[in-house]
């Protein structure tokens, strides 16, 4: 039954939505259409990116730290570092996320798997121990916000298994991906950073699908 407001009209749910929330769903999309939209595939090019990259350097770290003439043992303080820096990042997103527009994490994914990258290419170095625990802390902390939150708030709830769904299989792929694309990186060029220098090779189309992409409900507002 619709709730009449004090004119006696009924009142928009769209609008009585609004009310509650600064970003009100208008419309249900399906798949297939939310498979149409730029945010859509801004979203799936991050968390792909940044599965490939997390999972194989993880899978990876202690042959990196080896072959950059570090002790396989720094692996875990790095793995270590890495999750404190995920964790805050994770709940500081969480506490924001709803008043955050969601470009605003998709952008600091890209930035900092970027200087996550940059840190593992100078993993010798502290300064580049220090930007790969950091810039992967972050990434892993704006992914895991990204993984869940953009589907029902940018093309609604009645599809949403369906939305979802695609969303995961792209992880499960790309994660698979991950260590796969690293070993082969290093067998053939007897080097990982052929497969660090592949993950930023999609920043530059991930920031400019991110910029330029747009909340797909904001068509359906009501004037």
């Amino acid at each position: 039954m619709a709730v009449e407001n004090k004119e006696g009209s009924a009142e928009d749910p769209a609008q009585k939505a609004g009310s509650e929330s600064r970003f009100p769903v208008y419309r249900d999309f399906y798949p297939k259409e939310a498979a149409k939209t730029l945010m859509f595939w801004a979203i799936i090019l991050a968390i792909s990116l940044n599965g490939i990259f997390g999972t194989g350097v993880s899978f990876h770290l202690g042959s990196i730290c080896e072959s950059a003439g570090l002790s396989s043992t720094m692996a875990p303080t790095l793995l270590i570092s890495m999750g404190i820096i995920n964790i805050f990042f994770t709940l500081y997103w969480g506490s924001v996320s709803h008043k955050t527009d969601l470009r605003i994490p998709l952008l600091a994914l890209y930035l900092g798997m970027t200087i996550g990258v940059l840190g593992a290419l100078n993993i010798s170095e502290f300064w580049g121990q220090a930007f790969f625990c950091l810039g992967s802390g972050a990434a892993w902390g704006s992914f895991s916000i990204l993984l869940n939150l953009p589907w029902p708030r940018y093309f609604g709830r009645t599809h949403l298994g369906g939305i979802n769904g695609l969303g995961a299989a792209t992880v499960s792929v790309s994660s698979a991906l991950g260590p796969y694309v690293f070993g082969l990186s290093e067998q053939v060029r007897a080097s990982y950073d052929a497969g660090l220098v592949f993950c930023l090779v999609g920043v530059p189309l991930g920031l400019l699908r991110s910029v330029f992409s747009k909340d797909p409900q904001a068509q359906y507002r009501p004037l």
